[in-house]
């Protein structure tokens, strides 16, 4: 239930408020983008993930590890270019104009951040329910990305970056 919640509070501050009509950086686009992220994350994850399986039993048969790695390294190699050409592709397609290597270097600080809460959170022994770190990994790990897209944009083809304030949610 927790979940729900958190999910239909970042809806809503994904609104579009005083966002122009012809605005590509709006909450909308930015929504769509995580939607995006997520879903061809899951589905290159997967593929490669069962790639990595398939792979890991040819190499031994009789030892179930070496699939199971197989499997898990493909699906961390899969989610990760799934969720940055994600969030790439649907901004593009919404009309934004950032850039593939600042939806990457976004990904990769979202996944410093990630670490840096985990490792904070382990020293002091704090008690993290297994629902907060899920919901925190999703939001770093497809923020990450699509804030490093809206840094490299900018509205009007020049060269002043605008920073969407409905990014921050993330």
């Amino acid at each position: 239930m927790r979940l729900l919640g958190a999910l239909a509070l970042t809806a809503a501050l994904c609104g579009t408020a005083r966002a122009d009509d012809d605005d590509p950086f709006d909450g909308a686009t930015i929504t769509l983008q995580v939607g995006g992220g997520m879903l061809s994350g899951a589905i290159a994850g997967g593929g490669l993930g069962l790639l990595g399986a398939g792979i890991g039993q040819l190499i031994n048969p009789h030892d179930w590890g070496v699939p199971f790695a197989g499997a898990v390294i493909g699906f961390a190699i899969g989610a990760s270019v799934g969720v940055v050409a994600g969030v790439d592709y649907v901004g593009d397609k919404q009309g934004a104009n950032g850039t593939l290597l600042g939806t990457s270097l976004g990904f990769v600080g979202g996944i410093i951040a990630l670490g840096t809460f985990e490792t904070i959170a382990d020293r002091a022994h704090w008690k993290v329910p297994g629902s907060v770190n899920v919901l925190l990994g999703i939001i770093t790990l497809v923020g990450g990305p699509v804030i490093g897209y809206h840094l490299t944009a900018d509205r009007d083809g020049g060269s002043s970056a605008r920073i969407p304030i409905a990014g921050f949610v993330f």
